[in-house]
């Protein structure tokens, strides 16, 4: 597992049926980091739009998948550290990618789209995807041994997309596929294994008894905020237009 900065970590806030979603997710298009690294941290949280109260707090390190050239689709061609897969050897085991631009296409989004397998957090990401409309940086080629700017972008335009197939699986939390069927429990930080409270690495997880939740948008649609100051998430259609850098305060590491 690789270190994240800071900089990386983006809040999503969305509303749906009675219900106020928080993904807290760890997102950087500005380093080289995001070419070898599989594992991201994801926070869901929801609580009662009306009474406040909180009904499911998860947190892992989910698996996105292998990074990919955004001509070819083909998993990057890049050097990891020792100890690291590298995207040709994820790209078989997981569902999840990250399409990162490379020359000579550096247009358009970054997505990166969640696999669930294997989790034991009652949670179904479904393919849950969050896109950079304006990555930082891209590769001169899919080696990425060199990155490239990508004209003056700074992050700030992002969105995120749900499962749309009526017939496939949705976004939910149920808690009667937790681990004793709801309540506080802990986990490894993949959230696939029990762990005791007292183990070091033990993360806690909690999801309400009884909750059933399930989410889905329609085709095609994605979610973003039209608000840089407020940035909830609260249309799902159309992308953004304006800009979400108030007063020019991101950076070449957001």
């Amino acid at each position: 597992m690789l270190p994240e900065p800071h900089p990386g970590f983006k809040n999503y806030v969305w509303e749906r049926d009675g219900y106020r979603w928080l993904f807290v997710h760890h997102f950087g298009t500005g380093g080289a980091g995001r070419f070898c690294r599989q594992f991201h941290s994801l926070q869901v949280t929801v609580a009662n739009k009306s009474t406040g109260e909180i009904v499911a707090d998860l947190r892992l390190m989910t698996d996105f998948g292998a990074s990919r050239d955004n001509n070819t689709d083909l998993p990057l061609n890049v050097t990891c550290p020792q100890g690291v897969l590298t995207p040709s050897q994820v790209a078989p085991l997981s569902t999840g990618t990250r399409t990162i631009k490379v020359q000579p296409d550096l247009n358009g989004y970054e997505p990166w789209r969640s696999a669930d397998k294997g989790l034991i957090l009652g949670l179904s990401l479904a393919g849950l995807t969050f896109d950079t409309v304006t990555p930082i940086t891209g590769c001169t080629d899919s080696t990425c041994t060199q990155m490239i700017r990508i004209g003056q972008n700074v992050g700030e335009q992002r969105l995120f997309a749900v499962a749309t197939d009526p017939g496939g699986p949705a976004l939910s939390i149920d808690a009667s596929k937790t681990p004793g069927g709801g309540g506080e429990f802990f986990t490894d930080v993949y959230g696939k294994k029990v762990l005791p409270a007292s183990d070091p690495g033990a993360v806690r997880q909690y999801v309400k008894p009884g909750l059933r939740l399930e989410v889905r948008n329609e085709r095609n649609s994605e979610c973003y905020t039209r608000d840089a100051f407020f940035m909830f998430y609260e249309a799902c259609g159309n992308a953004p237009q304006s800009s979400m850098n108030i007063e020019g305060a991101l950076s070449d590491k957001n």
